[in-house]
């Protein structure tokens, strides 16, 4: 079974004459096309501007990840599947870069090559078996070679020399048993010879042999090594400057992932390039918003820094507690408008502190899900409440409470998930009548002309149609559209 949306996505390839194929874990393909597996494409360098045009028109956009900084010629690119409700990974390749995550020091000049001869299995362009093998015995070396071992701790180093005589194992052995398999030593060595000229036929015989015994780890490094110096005229840098930098870059990346876990402010690394959005839902009650807030982090969480809040019940900050706790402190002096002036000013705090991290993560890329928002439209909830107390006589905190308010309602699109009172009546028995047709009568009254705001009316749409609608408004968002 294959996914229309890569179905489509290559069928545009094919008809715009994109020099590609899907260039590694072909073992893995029927799994790639179902959007199990990532997709990984390697597009001719010539072909990048019209394959970067097919992009834009399908909406397929750019993320990009810390290894990105240092990963050339290669690039995270996500569509959506608005029918499946999931975002597709295309892992798009320009170049055969190869070597250890961070450092890919080998650009190998075998993109025509490798391109030449492709075979078509159900929609998509694969290389030819044997040159997949033998970009796979130079993979599986260059990754289990001298820089990743050295990076060890000595105390894994001395495990993997002692009691792990197997090097390769899991996924990496089944696709080299896979692919030797379906490979002929005869085309092998017409391609060593003729196409692939970065070392000799013997020389690769040894490099495979060493795989295929997959004994002992000094044979590793030993083999990785002299596989290095055959092809180090096609590096960025020598050894000792990949070490290096390797090292530098991983355990910066660990140390950075350390510290971020310690202050609570984990993210997900992949964050689209263009910049972040914030998605808000307004909605009656039984109108559907919580599911479809759900829905849509689900979606978009998978690949993408994505991040719910809730507006309406925010986390407590430092000064919203304090607040709650001089409200405390007047509600036991039975001063009961004072301490629910506190109280109202403490939950705008929370709001202000959850709003400016929801601006902060778009900043940085992230998408935003933030379920409620305050809206002239609705004054039941959401909204400034301290002039209602006391009979306006908390000024002060009431024009503050005001303004803060006024500058909190910066985001990119606006569901308005709308539905008839007596209808949400009917789906909420256990809440409140007369606070219902409020909440409910406001969402359902407001006229919501506001900019990128996109009104459903779920009593008159099924959810199927509610749920595609706003994974397409929120991609066209995401995408660069405007929102209709």
């Amino acid at each position: 079974m294959t996914n229309s949306f890569i179905d489509h996505f290559l069928e545009k390839l094919n008809e715009n004459n994109i020099r590609y194929v899907h260039w590694k874990s072909n073992t893995n393909i029927d799994a790639a096309l179902a959007n199990k597996d990532d997709l990984d494409i390697l597009i001719h360098p010539g072909d990048r501007e019209t394959a970067e045009h097919i992009f834009g028109e399908l909406k397929i956009i750019r993320a990009v990840s810390a290894k990105d900084k240092w990963q050339d010629h290669i690039y995270h690119y996500y569509g959506m599947d608005i029918e499946a409700g999931e975002l597709v990974h295309i892992h798009v390749h320009y170049a055969l870069v190869l070597g250890y995550d961070y450092d890919k020091n080998f650009n190998l000049p075998l993109v025509d090559a490798y391109l030449s001869g492709a075979v078509k299995y159900k929609n998509v362009f694969l290389p030819e078996p044997e040159k997949e093998y033998i970009i796979l015995v130079i993979r599986l070396l260059l990754k289990n070679g001298r820089i990743p071992f050295l990076l060890l701790p000595p105390h894994r180093q001395l495990k993997r020399l002692l009691f792990n005589p197997n090097v390769i194992t899991g996924g990496g052995w089944r696709e080299l048993e896979d692919l030797r398999s379906r490979s002929k030593q005869s085309r092998i060595k017409e391609i060593i010879e003729n196409e692939f000229k970065i070392c000799s036929y013997e020389e690769f015989l040894s490099f495979e042999s060493v795989l295929i015994k997959n004994k002992g780890v000094s044979v590793f490094l030993r083999a990785s090594k002299k596989l290095e110096s055959k092809i180090q005229p096609f590096s960025k840098n020598n050894f000792g400057k990949s070490l290096a930098v390797s090292f530098s870059r991983m355990y910066g990346l660990k140390a950075k992932k350390l510290l971020a876990k310690i202050s609570g402010k984990k993210e997900k690394e992949k964050k689209i390039s263009t910049g972040g959005k914030i998605i808000a839902f307004v909605g009656g009650d039984g109108a559907g918003k919580s599911t479809n807030v759900d829905a849509l982090y689900k979606a978009v969480s998978r690949h993408l820094y994505c991040k719910k809040i809730h507006f309406g019940t925010p986390k407590h900050g430092f000064p919203g507690l304090i607040m709650k706790g001089i409200s405390v402190f007047f509600s036991l002096l039975s001063l009961k408008d004072r301490s629910q002036m506190f109280f109202l000013y403490g939950r705008t705090l929370d709001r202000k502190r959850t709003y400016e991290l929801a601006r902060k993560i778009r900043r940085n890329g992230g998408v935003v899900i933030q379920d409620r928002k305050h809206s002239a439209e609705i004054t039941a909830m959401d909204c400034p409440r301290i002039h209602l107390l006391a009979s306006g006589r908390f000024t002060y905190f009431s024009d503050k409470e005001k303004k803060i308010y006024a500058a909190m309602e910066d985001v990119d699109v606006t569901f308005v998930l709308k539905l008839n009172p007596s209808i949400a009546l009917q789906r909420r028995p256990e809440d409140n009548p007369e606070e219902l047709l409020i909440r409910s009568g406001q969402v359902w009254s407001g006229e919501w002309q506001e900019k990128d705001t996109y009104v459903i009316n779920t009593g008159e749409n099924d959810r199927e149609t509610v749920r595609k609608t706003i994974l397409t408004e929120t991609w066209n968002k995401l995408s660069g559209e405007s929102c209709a």
